[in-house]
């Protein structure tokens, strides 16, 4: 049959710019990646990687790049992990955000149920106000009554007063005239 082939069209090949490398090249722009692990050819299964549900391109958390990484690679690592922290510090702050208006709609409810009961003891109030508003007028009128009930009985003291006095005058004119009528028979 003859010696299997290899995994990787690239396997058993150094890439350019190593120390081993006879043409002592260094600029980077030949490196080749080196072959996933397991292989990675036309024919072999897929890579199953675990996914990370916040990694949206299903590349996996990559901290790190390799050493042979171009500048234009390392760059483009640097923007991204400036935007992952960017990300991150958003997400924080939301996160503050949320708990802040958590809090703050907990405190506007307080606020309404104590606005609520406020309008209560306000309206409770005024209904005590109109209540003895309406006690004192009531009272102010019966005062008003008495006071007129006072004046007739104090004009009926003064008549009976007078009757009295006139009866009196009478009695004593009479008891005079009886003495004299007594003292005339007497004679």
């Amino acid at each position: 049959r003859g010696p299997t082939p290899p995994l990787h069209p690239m396997e058993g090949v150094d890439p350019p710019g190593l120390p081993d490398d006879p043409k002592g090249g260094t600029d980077g722009d030949d490196l080749i990646a080196p072959p996933p692990p397991g292989g990675g050819g036309p024919g072999d299964p897929p890579i199953e990687i675990e996914e990370d549900p916040e990694d949206e391109f299903g590349f996996g958390e990559v901290e790190e790049l390799p050493l042979f990484a171009t500048d234009e690679a390392r760059e483009l690592h640097a923007e991204i992990q400036k935007h992952k922290d960017q990300i991150e510090g958003h997400v924080d702050e939301v996160g503050e955000q949320k708990k802040r208006l958590a809090i703050m709609d907990e405190h506007l409810k307080n606020v309404f149920q104590e606005v609520q009961h406020t309008t209560a003891l306000v309206n409770a109030k005024k209904k005590e106000i109109e209540t003895e508003d309406h006690l004192s007028q009531l009272t102010i009128r019966e005062a008003g009554r008495y006071q007129q009930e006072l004046s007739r009985l104090q004009e009926a003291s003064e008549q009976t007063d007078d009757k009295l006095n006139m009866a009196q005058n009478n009695i004593f004119r009479g008891n005079e005239k009886m003495d004299q009528f007594k003292l005339e028979m007497n004679w």
